[in-house]
């Protein structure tokens, strides 16, 4: 949900409503979106089409290995 608000809100609106996306660029925010909406896509993907459902928590680990480098 957080990824399509920052693909396809203005910047400006974002930026009221997130303190953090006035330290990036409108560029790199809407890449920050996009980022996070195909990320939850290939969570979901997988299991629900039944096509390769192990990648489902390889996913999950990726996540895990790229949020926390992503902070500070």
């Amino acid at each position: 949900m957080a990824g399509t608000m920052k693909v396809i809100k203005p910047y400006r609106d974002i930026r009221s409503q997130m303190e953090w996306v006035g330290t990036v660029t409108p560029a790199q925010s809407k890449g920050i979106g996009i980022d996070e909406a195909l990320g939850a896509i290939g969570m979901v993907l997988p299991a629900a089409s039944r096509i390769a459902p192990w990648l489902t928590p390889y996913r999950g680990l990726g996540s895990n290995g790229i949020g926390p480098r992503s902070v500070g």
